[in-house]
Formats: C-alpha cells, structure tokens, sequence
C-alpha cells in the first residue's frame, strides 16, 4: 500500500480565511480540501462538517464517509444544532485534555491509542456574507459567538475552521482571530 502525503497537516493547521469575488474559486477551495483530507485521513482520524451559505457547492460533501453534515443557511434548525454540537464538542474536549494533562490535540493524540485518540474535526463555510445576514442573526448572534468561539479555543483541541467569504471577512473583527488568509481576486 502506497503512503499517501498529507496536504494538510492538522497537526499543526489552526484554521483559514478565503476571500474573494464570486466565481473566484472559494467554495472549490473548500471542496478540494476536504477531498484533500479525506484523502489522506481514516473516519477515526477526521470529521467534517460544511455549513453552506452559498449555492449549494458542499452538498457533494455529504457522500464523504468522514462527513457528519451539510447544513444550508435555510435550515436554521440543523444549523443550531449543529453549532450546538460543536460548541459543546470543544468544552467536552477541553476537559478531556486538562484531565489527561494534555497541553493540545497533538499532544493528546501521541499519548493515546485506538478509540481514546480524538479525531480532528473540520467545519467548511462557504460565503461567510450569507452566513452573517441568515444564520448569523438568529437568536441576537449566538450562532456567530459559536464561530468566533471555534476560532478562538478550537484549534488546539482539534476543531478547524476553514471559511471563505467576500471582501468582509477580511475586513470585519474575525478576521484578526485567524493568522491563515487566502485572497482570490476581489472586486
């Protein structure tokens, strides 16, 4: 069996902005990185998760066994749950990690065997202007807190976020929570 390269080494990946016009390549970059992880990582080592507020472009994302689900920005009620689900996931791990006097994942992930190794968490959002005006107003902002908590406290405990987005991702207060930026052609 040949040993394949990670592209993407989550070990010490944080998380990655996009921006960029329409039709520039933002939500193919998304798609390319999870087949790219997909790729390269067993369903016990990464799960992903696409919250897609664009045309539809993560739903093929779905077929991955890795995925857990792709929510649209229509689906309000799968969204909560979902951001529910990860905001809770970081508090149970950041807990999981102080008990085992763990300092991050990696760490974490060296010390451990089999089932007891976390796996890394992806979450793909694509067009975070659709995001923001849908989603990101329900209940007064609690879902856009779970995003800014993600890019706060979640790549140390294995919870990566890979966002595209317009010019306003760049410009708006998140953008200073994440060192990763890619920019495709901007209007």
């Amino acid at each position: 069996q040949q040993q394949r390269s990670a592209p993407l080494n989550l070990d010490t990946f944080s998380h990655l902005m996009a921006a960029g016009a329409p039709h520039s390549g933002r939500s193919q970059l998304l798609r390319t990185i999870a087949a790219a992880v997909a790729l390269t990582h067993s369903c016990a080592d990464l799960h992903l998760y696409g919250i897609d507020c664009g045309n539809g472009a993560l739903r093929a994302l779905a077929d991955l066994p890795h995925c857990g689900a792709v929510v649209t920005r229509t689906e309000t009620e799968r969204a909560t749950r979902l951001l529910g689900r990860l905001a809770a996931e970081v508090s149970r791990r950041q807990e999981l990690l102080a008990e085992g006097g763990f300092a991050d994942i990696t760490e974490q992930r060296a010390g451990s065997r089999g089932s007891a190794r976390l796996p890394h968490v992806v979450v793909l959002l694509d067009r975070w202007e659709g995001f923001t005006t849908t989603l990101g107003e329900v209940d007064h902002g609690s879902l856009t807190d779970v995003i800014t908590r993600i890019l706060g406290e979640g790549a140390s405990v294995g919870v990566h976020l890979v966002m595209t987005g317009d010019r306003s991702l760049l410009a708006g207060r998140i953008s200073a929570l994440c060192d990763q930026k890619l920019a495709f052609k901007l209007a």
